[in-house]
């Protein structure tokens, strides 16, 4: 969808035209639902969801309704990180190996800071026979990818990169003792009153939370469902959250811009 038409619109106040965007663009595009937040400074113009957040069982998307965040949530775990270095716990130009001696023998040249950026040249776990249903440890991602060469020098150029914020995730609780969920719940998630926004757990009950639904690229006329574990693991306190791997309503960008978080520099 255009954000600046949205924008534009926005700036209007001009709702109506919002919601008929929006319901256009669903049926264009073949999306089953969605929530949608647009603020203008710190006061929100319209607040609503559209569509379905349960195909099967027609339950209506609403403001309430709790999404899996995908790699957004990446952002949380910058945050931490950055966290922690402002506590002096941590440096961005650290070599990683302080913390993963796991690593001594490939990742010297890797720091903090490549990490957060993409630029850290680590083999992506999403590109191997890695087992999505495992119920891995915290510490075996980390051995898994220590066990990889790199696929290019550190800093030589960017490449998307899941491995490296799982390590990330390693990371934090290395450095804090602290499990990456709770950290975030209790310095983050807490704080700022976001408190429909959590660590992913198919283990738990999450109120209002939708079912995962995606369309076929073969038969896009067909919606299906995406089984949740091929994404992310049950165990509350596995290794993948700090990829991206937590559950938020659309209120969760006015809690997190409350904040001021507008992004971190590297």
């Amino acid at each position: 969808m255009s954000l600046l038409l949205l924008l534009v619109l926005a700036a209007q106040h001009d709702t109506a035209a919002i919601s008929r965007y929006v319901r256009t663009e669903l049926e264009r595009q073949r999306i089953p639902g969605l929530s949608l937040a647009v603020l203008r400074g710190d006061s929100i113009v319209l607040s609503r969801g559209y569509g379905f957040a349960n195909v099967e069982l027609r339950v209506p998307a609403s403001d309430s309704t709790v999404y899996q965040s995908g790699s957004m949530g990446k952002q949380f775990t910058a945050a931490l990180v950055e966290m922690l270095v402002e506590q002096g716990r941590l440096r961005l130009d650290d070599s990683i190996v302080r913390w993963f001696p796991e690593g001594a023998n490939v990742w010297p040249a890797v720091t903090v800071r490549r990490l957060l950026t993409h630029t850290a040249g680590i083999a992506e776990y999403t590109d191997s026979t890695f087992d999505y249903r495992t119920d891995y440890t915290e510490d075996e991602p980390v051995k898994f990818a220590a066990s990889r060469p790199l696929d290019f020098p550190p800093g030589e150029r960017w490449s998307y990169s899941n491995t490296g914020y799982v390590l990330l995730g390693a990371l934090i609780r290395r450095v804090s003792g602290v499990f990456y969920g709770d950290l975030l719940r209790d310095s983050v998630f807490g704080p700022l009153g976001m408190r429909d926004s959590r660590v992913i757990t198919e283990a738990d009950i999450v109120p209002n939370r939708a079912a995962s639904t995606g369309c076929d690229v073969v038969r896009p006329r067909e919606v299906f469902y995406l089984d949740a574990q091929i994404a992310y693991v049950c165990h509350a306190r596995s290794a993948r959250p700090s990829g991206g791997g937590a559950v938020v309503t659309v209120f969760y960008t006015s809690g997190w811009r409350a904040a001021g978080v507008e992004g971190y520099g590297y």
